[in-house]
């Protein structure tokens, strides 16, 4: 049986004209226009050609049924992926397959194959009309029945806890709940793959809570559906995907479930509970010892606690040490689990999110 998704060295790469800074705001518009106009980059124009990749050889296979997640931070790539898969976006190398079909010759199968998730979804709602009356639209351009939009569109809202604004139009709600309405819109049909790119951004933990619920054991656990997830929430990626793959600059540089992930990395976490650490002494103690990656939860007296996650191969009582003699009184210490971050800054130094 064919994957649900399949993609072999696809590659997006932006070009763009640059005017140079040298020049005046009237000539660099004058410089863009022309030199996009012609294509060319005339001689004394001013104008530089660019380009920027964006995802560079994606290799995934995505089993039918799986609930398959890309972790990376902002501008890893992710929702470029998604959206050449959505064929939104021409891939300009490499090939891909949805169900079977072809993201640039069959696009109109790969279209009626999937269901899309994105953030600002909302965007796409009538703001004159109720939130029923625009879902019951979007159901019949699905090609549901009059009485099956209908019957669907109460289903999800009740599934996304908006069923009591539903005479409402979308203007009236908030950020967060305009974002369970776009969660709604993508749960309409059952479409075999489901493409969600960060669906729980700008959702308060009940809301995101309750989503993820449902894109779990609703969407993939009881229909089967094939959900394809982008998040750069790691316990997102860690509660709900049977595999990850860690994006980086528009590269994949890991890719297994968030198990094995984790098992994978050489490293240890000590997390120790301290007393009067003084800024100042916090910041002598990460500046000496550069190679740990520190993650502090201090109020204004310097108790609380601080994270320590060792790539190297120093002892743990060198991390209590270091601690007490940049002014921290120790109160307890002991290991703490490696995270799918922890994972990240292994293999590349950088923490997930700033």
């Amino acid at each position: 049986m064919k994957p649900a998704i399949l993609t072999r060295g696809l590659r997006k790469e932006f070009r763009y004209l640059n005017p140079s800074s040298n020049r005046s705001t009237s000539d660099q518009w004058l410089d863009y226009i022309i030199s996009f106009v012609t294509g060319k980059n005339v001689s004394g124009l001013g104008v530089e050609r660019r380009h920027a990749i964006a995802v560079d050889s994606l290799d995934l296979e995505v089993e039918r049924g799986e609930f398959f997640g890309l972790l990376g931070p902002n501008g890893a790539g992710k929702t470029t992926s998604i959206k050449m898969l959505a064929t939104i976006l021409t891939p300009s190398a490499g090939e891909a397959t949805i169900d079977g079909y072809d993201i640039v010759r069959d696009c109109e199968a790969v279209r009626a194959t999937i269901n899309v998730v994105q953030s600002g979804a909302w965007l796409g709602f009538d703001h004159n009309v109720s939130i029923r009356w625009n879902l019951g639209v979007w159901g019949r351009i699905y090609g549901l029945s009059r009485r099956e939009a209908a019957r669907r569109t109460d289903e999800v809202l009740e599934a996304v806890g908006l069923l009591d604004r539903a005479e409402e139009t979308s203007g009236v709600l908030s950020s967060g709940q305009r974002q369970r309405l776009a969660l709604a819109k993508g749960f309409l049909t059952q479409a075999p793959i489901l493409l969600c790119d960060e669906p729980t951004v700008g959702l308060d933990p009940n809301a995101a809570h309750a989503a993820r619920t449902l894109l779990k054991d609703e969407v993939n656990r009881k229909r089967g559906q094939t959900v394809l997830l982008t998040t750069h929430y790691m316990q997102e990626a860690d509660q709900l995907c049977d595999r990850v793959a860690i994006m980086d600059r528009g590269l994949i540089i890991a890719c297994d479930s968030p198990d094995r992930l984790k098992g994978s990395v050489s490293a240890c976490v000590l997390v120790l509970d301290v007393t009067g650490f003084p800024a100042d002494g916090l910041s002598a103690f990460k500046k000496a010892h550069s190679s740990w990656h520190v993650v502090e939860r201090l109020n204004q007296e310097g108790d609380g606690s601080i994270r320590v996650l060792i790539t190297g191969t120093e002892p743990e009582a060198s991390v209590v040490n270091a601690a007490t003699s940049s002014g921290a009184y120790v109160t307890t210490w002991n290991r703490g689990e490696i995270t799918l971050e922890d994972v990240f800054i292994a293999l590349t130094g950088r923490r997930l999110a700033s």
